[in-house]
C-alpha cells in the first residue's frame, strides 16, 4: 500500500512539475514576445497618435474597463475635431431656411393698414424685422419696395423707409443673396427700372415723395440713372406729367443738374420735354432752371441740334418771351 501511495504522489508532483514548466515557459515566451516588440518599436519610425491608434488592433485580452474608456475619449476627440475653427458637426449642418416673399405675404402686407398690422403678418411668416422684410426678394428681382412703388402705396413705403437703419445702404440679410445685391431704395428690377423712375413711369407723385422725403439723400436717389442713363425726371417730361415733375424738383437741393442731366443718348431733360411735344413740362423746367441761355442754345452733343433749333417757330416764340421778361 505504501508503494502504490508513493507511486501516486510521484505522479501528481511529475504532472505539477510539468506544468510549472509549462506556464514557465509560455511566460517566458510572452516576455521575450514583448521585448521584441517593444525593440520594434523603438525602430519604427514615430506616427502621430491618431494613426497609431488606427493601426494598434487590441487583444481581447486587453479590452478592460481602461481600454474602453480610452476609446470613449477617441471618439470624443474625433466628433469634436475642428479644422479652421468650424467642426464637422457644423460643416454638414442644413443651411438655415429664411421666409419667402410669397404672394400671399405681399397681399398682406399691402393691405396693411398699420405697423401693428404690418408686423402681425411679419411675425406669422417668420420675418423678424422690416430691415429684413426690405432685403427680402420675390423671383429674386423684385423687392417689397418695388412692389409697393408698383401698387402706389405711399403710407407703406413711408413706413417702410423710416423703419430700416439705412435705405440707402447695401442689403445685408442673407435671404438678398442675389446676383447683384443693391441698395434697398435704389434697388433695380430686372429691366433696369429705378423705383423712382418706376414711379414717375406710373404717374404715381405720392409715391415720389415719400421716397425722397424718406432718404438721407434724395438728390442721390433722383439723379440715379435706370435702363440707357434715363432719370425719373426724364420719364416725367418725356410723358408732360408736370405735378411729378414739380415733386421730384421740390424735393432735390440742386434742380439744375438734374435738370441738365444727360441720358446714354445726351439728351436732358427739357429735350425729353420738347421732342414729346410736352410743351407744359419743357415750361415748368425752364421755369425751375437758373441758367435758361445754357439750356435754350447748348448742344449737349456735336450731332444734337440745341433745344431752341428743335421747337416750332411758335414754341419759340413762347420761350423767348419767358426768356426776355424782366424778371429773367
Amino acid at each position: 500500500m505504501d508503494r502504490v501511495a508513493n507511486r501516486s504522489t510521484r505522479k501528481i508532483q511529475v504532472h505539477q512539475s510539468n506544468q510549472d514548466i509549462s506556464q514557465s515557459t509560455a511566460q517566458g515566451s510572452a516576455k521575450s514576445s514583448s521585448q521584441g516588440n517593444n525593440v520594434n518599436q523603438k525602430q519604427a519610425p514615430k506616427m502621430s497618435q491618431p494613426v497609431a491608434r488606427q493601426n494598434t488592433m487590441p487583444s481581447s485580452a486587453n479590452l478592460n474597463a481602461t481600454s474602453l474608456k480610452q476609446e470613449s475619449v477617441d471618439i470624443d476627440e474625433f466628433t469634436g475635431l475642428k479644422i479652421s475653427g468650424c467642426s464637422f458637426t457644423k460643416s454638414i449642418a442644413p443651411p438655415p431656411k429664411f421666409p419667402a416673399l410669397t404672394k400671399e405675404l405681399i397681399a398682406q402686407i399691402c393691405s396693411a393698414e398699420s405697423k401693428a398690422e404690418l408686423e402681425n403678418y411679419m411675425s406669422i411668416a417668420g420675418i423678424s424685422s422690416l430691415q429684413e422684410l426690405c432685403e427680402m426678394r420675390f423671383y429674386d428681382h423684385y423687392s417689397i419696395l418695388t412692389l409697393l412703388v408698383k401698387d402706389g402705396n405711399a403710407k407703406l413705403i413711408s413706413l417702410l423707409l423710416q423703419s430700416v437703419e439705412d435705405p440707402q445702404k447695401l442689403a445685408e440679410h442673407p435671404q438678398k443673396l442675389v446676383e447683384h445685391p443693391q441698395k434697398l431704395a435704389e434697388h433695380q428690377d430686372n429691366i433696369g427700372m429705378t423705383l423712382l423712375t418706376i414711379a414717375a413711369n406710373l404717374g404715381h407723385a405720392e409715391v415720389i415723395t415719400a421716397m425722397l422725403s424718406g432718404i438721407p439723400h434724395p438728390q442721390q436717389l433722383a439723379e440715379k440713372e435706370g435702363i440707357y442713363g434715363i432719370t425719373a425726371l426724364m420719364l416725367a417730361a418725356g410723358s408732360g406729367d408736370v405735378v411729378v415733375i414739380t415733386k421730384i424738383l421740390e424735393s432735390v437741393d440742386d434742380t439744375e443738374a438734374l435738370i441738365f442731366q444727360k441720358d446714354h443718348s445726351g439728351m436732358n431733360s427739357f429735350i425729353y420735354a420738347l421732342q414729346s411735344g410736352n410743351t407744359k413740362a419743357a415750361l415748368v423746367l425752364f421755369d425751375w432752371t437758373k441758367d435758361k441761355f445754357e439750356l435754350m442754345f447748348a448742344r449737349n452733343s456735336p450731332n444734337q441740334l440745341s433745344a431752341i433749333q428743335m421747337m416750332k417757330p411758335e414754341i419759340q416764340d413762347i420761350f423767348l418771351k419767358k426768356y426776355n421778361e424782366p424778371n429773367h
